[in-house]
């Protein structure tokens, strides 16, 4: 089973400064969720430690209003940087999900490849490359003959690997 790392983050992009990353897990493991649907969802969560706690706290301080204050040992979704996603992603994942057999990073609702960052050797080797090869390409306006052989390859990896 293939799980997916999503990092979003409004860093770079934000008026307000945002400079945090987000990760979440998803995964279809066709049994039912709450929502009714199949698709489960984690957020996931650091433990702060002091000096992230002063930090944030300093990072969410408004002249006038009432501030938060966080403190050590305390949870959050907001991320210092992607690769620290990545990490308790790597961590975690088969926790959150003990069918899973790799994790990927990005792509939830596309069908096309991302880089699997865990997972069979063999597996992993196959879609980067064809991930690789998506990024260099262009996309489906400029270049799909490439891009349906590339996604069309990637299907069929998905069919032999992922369960």
């Amino acid at each position: 089973m293939r799980v997916i790392l999503e990092t979003p983050t409004w860093a770079g992009t934000s008026a307000i400064g945002a400079s945090h990353y987000y990760g979440r897990l998803k995964w279809n493991d066709n049994t039912e969720c709450t929502d009714g649907s199949n698709y489960h969802c984690v957020e996931l969560e650091k433990v702060l430690t002091e000096a992230e706690a002063r930090l944030l706290t300093k990072q969410d301080h408004r002249p006038g209003d009432h501030n938060f204050v966080w403190k050590k040992g305390m949870k959050t979704e907001r991320f210092f940087s992607k690769q620290e996603v990545v990490a308790l992603a790597l961590a975690t994942y088969k926790i959150h999900c003990p069918a899973a057999t790799c994790l990927q990073l990005g792509g939830s609702g596309i069908l096309e490849p991302y880089p699997i960052i865990d997972g069979p050797k063999e597996f992993m080797d196959a879609v980067n490359l064809l991930a690789a090869e998506k990024e260099t390409c262009g996309d489906w306006d400029t270049n799909p003959t490439a891009m349906e052989r590339i996604t069309k390859a990637w299907e069929e990896l998905i069919a032999k690997w992922i369960k």
